[in-house]
């Protein structure tokens, strides 16, 4: 499975908080669709 988290880069938080690297990389529709397909497939291998 690939990192959740978007690798921004890193800069101070107070002054840059959107840029520490903690946003989603997914949306959560995405993030469920993609996790049922991972299970899906750990169980055909």
């Amino acid at each position: 499975m690939r990192k959740r988290f978007k690798l921004k880069k890193h800069s101070c938080a107070l002054c840059k908080p959107h840029k520490m690297g903690w946003s989603m990389r997914w949306k959560a529709k995405e993030f469920t669709s993609l996790t049922e397909f991972e299970a899906i497939k750990r169980k055909l291998t």
